[in-house]
């Protein structure tokens, strides 16, 4: 799913487990083709979303879980 306001409430909300791929990249990457099909195998373990890194509700979330660079990557949040 796309990190958006009804992601981030159902994650933060229910302090969901969940894996970030963060890129501004709109094409379907080699990356993001392969979180894909890890996210169809692995669903029910957290949950899998795509944010923005610079711009709109996912910088908010990279300046929250303090990614820095403006360049892809993938992090697993798990609250504790």
């Amino acid at each position: 799913m796309e990190f958006d306001q009804a992601a981030a409430e159902r994650i933060f909300g229910e302090e969901l487990t969940f894996i970030a791929l963060f890129t501004d990249d709109e094409k379907e990457t080699d990356n993001y083709k392969a979180f894909k099909a890890v996210a169809a195998k692995r669903s029910s373990e957290m949950v899998f979303t795509r944010s923005k890194i610079s711009k709109d509700l996912g910088e908010k979330l990279c300046e929250f879980i303090g990614i820095t660079e403006k360049k892809d990557t993938l992090r697993i949040i798990q609250f504790s």
